[in-house]
C-alpha cells in the first residue's frame, strides 16, 4: 500500500492541490482525507487515489463537482467506465484507466484498456495519446523516494513489450540505409527509441536495434565490423556525464561517416549545428524522419 502526498495527487490526477482542498472543505461528506499524526499533512492512499481519478476524470469531461458530490460510490464507478464523448476525454479516461490498473498491479485490467483504445484509434495514435501522456504523468513521480516505482516499471514494461509486438509484425524492409538505434549508457528509458524503431521500419527503413545503455565502444565494435550511415540515439534522462553539444561532438567525431539524430528532451539544449547531426524534438519530426528515410 502506498501513501501520496496533496501533490503528488495532484500530479497524477491533473488536479490542482488548491482545487482538492476546496473540495474537502466544501463536501466534507464527500470525502474526507487522513492526516499525518505529526504534521497533520493531509495523506493519501492506494484507494483513495483510485476514488480521485474517477472524481478527476468525470470533473475534466464537465461534470459539476456539486453533482459528483451527490452520486453514492457505485454510481460514480458507473459513470466513469461510460465512454466520453470527445477523443480529449476519452483518452483522458483511458490514462486514468490506466492509472489505476498500474496501482493495483491488475496486468487485465490494464490490457483491457489498451486493447480499448486499440480498437478505437488504431496502435500508432493509442502509443502517442494514452501510453506517451500516460507514462509522462506517472513519470512525474518517478523520483520521488517511496512513491510508485515498481508501479512505473510494471505499466512501462507492458507498454514496451506491446511495441515490441507491433514491429515483430511488421514485414522486414527489402533494401536500404541501415539506421543503428540505441540510447547511452546510462539510459535506460527505451520506448520513445521503440517506437522510433516501429515508424523506421513501417515506412521501409532497415534498423538494427542495440536497446538501451549501449556504451561507445560497443557501437565502435559493431561499426568496424557493420558500417552503418546513420545512427539514432534517444535521450531521455542523460546520465552520461556530457552535455548534449558533448555527447554528439563525441558521435560526430567517432563516426566521420555517419549522420547522427537524436531525440529526446535534451534536444532543446544543444547549441551546436552540424550538417551531419539532426534534431528530433518532436513526434513529428520522427514521423516526418521514418517517412523520409
Amino acid at each position: 500500500m502506498n501513501n501520496f502526498t496533496i501533490k503528488e495527487v495532484a500530479m497524477l490526477t491533473g488536479v490542482k492541490a488548491h482545487t482538492l482542498r476546496i473540495w474537502e472543505q466544501r463536501y466534507p461528506h464527500f470525502f474526507t482525507t487522513k492526516r499525518k499524526a505529526q504534521s497533520n499533512h493531509r495523506l493519501y492512499d492506494n484507494d483513495d487515489l483510485k476514488y480521485l481519478l474517477r472524481v478527476a476524470g468525470l470533473y475534466q469531461q464537465g461534470i459539476k463537482i456539486s453533482g459528483i458530490a451527490a452520486m453514492t460510490n457505485d454510481e460514480i464507478i458507473e459513470a466513469a467506465m461510460q465512454s466520453p464523448g470527445s477523443d480529449h476525454n476519452r483518452y483522458g479516461l483511458l490514462i486514468n484507466q490506466l492509472l489505476e490498473a498500474t496501482i493495483d498491479f491488475d496486468q487485465d485490467a490494464f490490457e483491457k484498456v489498451f486493447s480499448q483504445s486499440l480498437l478505437y484509434s488504431g496502435f500508432e495514435q493509442t502509443i502517442l495519446n494514452l501510453c506517451y501522456p500516460f507514462l509522462k504523468r506517472i513519470g512525474l513521480l518517478w523520483m520521488t523516494d517511496n512513491v510508485i516505482p515498481a508501479q512505473e516499471h510494471f505499466a512501462s514494461n507492458l507498454v514496451r513489450k506491446k511495441i515490441i509486438k507491433a514491429i515483430d509484425a511488421l514485414p522486414a524492409p527489402r533494401s536500404g540505409t541501415y539506421t543503428l538505434l540505441f540510447t547511452p549508457e546510462g539510459e535506460f528509458h527505451e520506448i520513445p527509441l521503440l517506437f522510433n524503431h516501429y515508424m523506421l521500419k513501417k515506412y521501409g527503413t532497415p534498423c538494427i536495434y542495440l536497446g538501451s545503455n549501449v556504451g561507445v565502444d560497443v557501437l565502435e565494435t559493431y561499426y568496424r565490423a557493420h558500417p552503418v550511415k546513420r545512427l539514432f540515439v534517444s535521450l531521455i534522462t542523460n546520465f552520461t556525464k556530457l552535455t548534449p553539444d558533448e555527447y554528439c561532438r563525441s558521435l560526430l567525431t567517432r563516426f566521420p561517416q555517419t549522420e547522427v539524430f537524436i531525440g529526446g528532451p535534451f534536444t532543446r539544449q544543444l547549441t551546436i549545428s552540424d550538417e551531419r547531426l539532426f534534431p528530433i524534438d518532436s513526434i513529428a519530426d520522427s514521423i516526418s524522419l521514418a517517412k523520409k528515410h
